[in-house]
């Protein structure tokens, strides 16, 4: 019986490293041979059809998703004519309710790989499109705010509005971070905790009748597994949160400059009067932007300690123009 599940265990691996393989070859002549480009009319219709096809397969979708990042790293496959098709399929994969048939599969790495995916498209066309941005970040920014949506779409929303960089998560992330962070510490406490003060509720009699009495208890488990499911997918968007604000906080926040005095506040409105309009939305946005330092405390006071893994500061070019010179000469 062992001999044959080891067996059959090595069967299935090996039939996986197959199909890896195999699905590498392909990427690669996408992504480097030069005639993919007349292929470029059938890939993008066929990434939407199969992605809305196959919504529950996580390695066919995964596979998708690679194979569009593959068409973007060509020099000769030009996407643009089908971004309209293209687009609406990755961000199927980064916001989608659910992406897997089982939740024990890993469709947090596939969410992360697509919402990397949309800001690439966003950033290689975007003087294009001089709306692309926003429409995505608003997407992104709408799925998150919406307490309908699963743990699961806001893990992906999360991913998509930071890869969009300092300023959407100054402006989108932070003013709505401290109201969420509570929402996800009450996702996050057991179904079951009851109030300290609350009295015990008496025990009842067993039931005469047994015929529902096998069914309590599998309602049970399911009641407890669900929990404990809606909790580990609240710690998980619990610890993006965390990453994106300890990130922001500390490597990013000094582009903002510290709130602004009264006098300061007072100076710039007076200078946005008679400022020219670019000068005059320059001073305004000066004024407006720091504001948001009120939930800085909330945001210190909920992750505490937890932030310092984020606070290593960046590397300047030169320190590691310097670092690599001293690595090559003494060592």
């Amino acid at each position: 019986g062992k001999c044959e599940e080891r067996e059959e265990e090595a069967a299935v691996a090996e039939a996986k490293a197959a199909r890896e393989e195999a699905l590498v070859a392909v990427l690669k002549a996408v992504a480097t041979e030069t005639s993919m480009h007349a292929y470029a009319a059938y890939f993008a219709p066929f990434v939407a059809r199969e992605v809305n096809a196959n919504l529950t397969c996580l390695p066919l979708l995964t596979a998708l998703i690679r194979f569009t990042q593959a068409c973007l790293s060509s020099l000769t496959i030009e996407l643009e004519p089908y971004l309209h098709q293209l687009l609406p399929a990755a961000i199927t994969c980064v916001v989608g309710r659910k992406l897997c048939s089982s939740h024990d599969q890993d469709h947090w790495s596939l969410r992360a790989l697509a919402a990397r995916v949309v800001y690439t498209i966003a950033r290689r066309y975007g003087e294009r499109f001089a709306d692309l941005q926003a429409r995505l970040t608003k997407t992104f920014h709408e799925a998150l705010r919406d307490p309908q949506k699963p743990l699961t779409t806001h893990y992906g929303a999360l991913l998509g509005l930071r890869f969009f960089g300092p300023h959407t998560v100054h402006m989108l992330l932070m003013p709505m971070m401290p109201a969420y962070l509570r929402q996800l510490n009450a996702l996050m406490q057991p179904a079951d905790a009851a109030p300290a003060a609350s009295a015990p509720a008496p025990i009842a009699p067993p039931a005469r009748d047994s015929a529902t009495a096998p069914l309590q208890p599998a309602s049970s488990r399911a009641s407890r597994r669900a929990s404990a499911i809606r909790q580990a997918d609240a710690l998980r968007v619990y610890h993006v949160a965390l990453s994106t604000c300890g990130t922001y906080l500390f490597r990013h926040g000094h582009l903002f400059g510290p709130a602004p005095l009264a006098d300061e506040i007072a100076a710039a409105a007076s200078f946005a009067s008679f400022a020219p309009p670019a000068a005059a939305g320059a001073a305004s946005g000066a004024v407006l932007l720091p504001r948001l330092a009120a939930s800085y405390e909330a945001l210190a006071a909920e992750f505490g300690p937890a932030l310092l893994a984020h606070s290593r500061p960046a590397e300047t070019s030169f320190e590691a123009h310097t670092l690599r010179s001293l690595h090559g000469v003494f060592l």
